[in-house]
């Protein structure tokens, strides 16, 4: 942020994240670096394993490994760190795509790459303007469940689901990009919904 900033004093600084991502844009928004961004876009973003807004097994699309997760934290309470390599959630990717894509992650990757435990708080510590934009489709999260859970949390948090679009669609069909590019102008511009 400090290299892009310096380079591009003049212009608003949008932070996007996708996913697991969006669910790390969300811890970043929520933190004492929140106000280093103008504004934030949470594609999709996974909230926590407890919410709502989770299909069961992500829609077939992970495996989690939760007697391990809870050995694992039992462990890590103890301060014993030496075993967070481990791969707790493993991704449903076909044989040829799994030298190109993140096929697992380990205990310290899936534990930090998402808000906190406490993830309502998270989002009631948005300070800046965010909107959370979810495919009607989507195959990994209930797209409705995002308003049940935290729509009301946050007034610098919209939450807005595309018709027509699945998870990955949001980075990759017109519909979602359009909507991308529609919220991040009006939320450089005055934090006010389109």
């Amino acid at each position: 942020i400090k290299i892009i900033s310096a380079k591009h004093a003049n212009m608003p600084l949008v932070v996007v994240g996708f996913s697991m991502g969006g669910g790390f844009a969300i811890r970043f928004a929520s933190s004492s670096y929140g106000d280093l961004a103008d504004c934030y876009i949470f594609l999709a973003p996974f909230i926590h394993q407890n919410s709502p807004t989770n299909q069961e097994n992500y829609g077939g699309w992970a495996v989690v490994h939760l007697p391990r997760i809870v050995g694992l934290v039992i462990t890590n309470k103890l301060g014993i760190t030496r075993f967070n390599h481990l791969p707790v959630i493993e991704f449903s990717l076909p044989e040829k795509d799994k030298y190109d894509f993140t096929a697992s992650y380990s205990y310290n990757l899936a534990f930090n790459f998402r808000p906190r435990e406490d993830y309502q708080n998270d989002v009631r510590n948005l300070r800046r303007p965010a909107v959370l934009l979810v495919g009607r489709g989507d195959e990994y999260f209930r797209p409705e469940m995002y308003d049940a859970d935290i729509g009301d949390l946050s007034s610098a948090l919209k939450i807005e689901i595309i018709d027509g679009v699945n998870h990955t669609g949001l980075i990759v069909q017109n519909p979602a990009l359009e909507s991308i590019k529609v919220w991040m102008e009006f939320l450089v511009s005055s934090g006010v919904s389109p």
